[in-house]
């Protein structure tokens, strides 16, 4: 399938067996970097169609959480291809508390909720495996306080945690959007 970005319309090729039983895929548009989420277009074809109704509110909201998915074979340019075009104003969340959206590697675009006091970045190890040869087996730990707030410390790897495009030495508060990487792995954290 091809997606289109809601914020610049770039479209970029997405092979659609990758979102396997997710809901949603989350995406950083590699053109203007702005974050967005398309919904499975396997699991919307299960999902009958709202009637459109012209000038009259629906009276029910729409099954979809993320907007409408519009085919559009004609642009796309060949048969089986689609266009996604999200409504990005209507997204809502799949998650109910913050994640860490993969920006890279094996995991791009998925999202990982932080259900955990702590959550481990690993290279193998630990809740979340970045399978990047450059992160350390113990890399970085990300903190979630009852407060709410996010916090990320670096388990004295060797290549360093980087956030704002700066080492941290120090537990770093994330805010949400804010990016950092842990070697060659990058993250993005949205609170929801």
């Amino acid at each position: 399938m091809i997606v289109s970005c809601p914020a610049c319309q770039a479209k970029f090729r997405y092979d659609e067996s990758r979102f396997g039983n997710a809901e949603s895929k989350h995406f950083k548009c590699a053109k203007c970097d702005a974050p967005f989420s398309v919904a499975n277009p396997k699991l919307l074809a299960r999902t009958p169609p709202m009637p459109i109704s012209f000038g009259a509110e629906p009276t029910q909201p729409p099954s979809q959480e993320f907007g409408d998915l519009v085919g559009d074979a004609s642009a796309a340019g060949s048969a089986g291809q689609s266009i996604a075009r999200m409504n990005f104003e209507h997204q809502a969340p799949q998650t109910k508390g913050p994640c860490l959206v993969f920006l890279n590697g094996p995991n791009a675009s998925m999202a990982f909720e932080l259900t955990k006091p702590e959550t481990l970045i690993g290279r193998g190890d630990g809740d979340i495996a970045t399978m990047d040869p450059d992160t350390s087996g113990k890399h970085a730990i990300v903190v979630l306080m009852s407060d709410g707030t996010v916090w990320l410390t670096d388990l004295g790897s060797k290549n360093g945690t980087f956030t704002n495009g700066a080492a941290i030495d120090c537990p770093t508060r994330l805010q949400d959007r804010q990016e950092f990487s842990c070697g060659n792995a990058s993250f993005m954290l949205r609170i929801f």
